[in-house]
């Protein structure tokens, strides 16, 4: 690693540490008393995964986006803007972080792959928690906030000159 690479690499790292406790918080721990415990409740599987997913793509993303523009009140318009930016925005430094900490993933694809893994991984818990909607479309925002955080860190790495020589090692 060339001079500088260290302090990039520990920053970028506690940054990761601290977003990914954050992130953790967010989607499981502020949410568990929200949701009914399956476990509790004597659900089966197939129950369970009836009452909080959504497969089809769009669907939730168009009822949002018919709510904020002519359905709903003031209150259910803003929970659909932050449902959408929320999802949009949750995933965003991940596009940025794990290229700025990880070589190997400075990729645009490899960043995207891990992140995707990631995303999978957060809907699958949500699902089987019940801490959270299994949605389609929180992934597709998920991974949207990917790329546009991947996009942050090649404009960022390319006008700031030690992130870009950290970038080249």
């Amino acid at each position: 690693m060339k001079k500088g690479g260290h302090f990039f690499f520990a920053a970028g790292l506690v940054v990761l540490a601290f977003y990914l406790m954050i992130l953790v918080d967010i989607l499981f721990v502020t949410r568990a008393g929200l949701f009914v415990n399956p476990f509790e409740e004597g659900l089966t599987i197939s129950q369970m995964m009836r009452g909080n997913r959504n497969l089809t793509p769009l669907k939730t993303i168009l009822g949002y986006v018919r709510v904020i523009r002519r359905d709903g009140t003031l209150d259910i318009r803003s929970y659909a803007v932050q449902n959408l930016f929320g999802n949009l925005v949750l995933f965003m430094p991940m596009g940025l972080l794990l290229p700025c900490v990880f070589r190997k993933l400075r990729t645009f694809p490899r960043t995207v792959f891990v992140t995707a893994l990631i995303v999978v991984f957060v809907e699958i818990t949500q699902l089987v928690t019940r801490t959270g909607a299994c949605d389609i479309d929180d992934f597709l925002l998920n991974m949207a906030g990917c790329v546009c955080g991947y996009l942050l860190y090649l404009i960022l790495s390319a006008l700031i000159p030690p992130l870009r020589r950290y970038r080249n090692m």
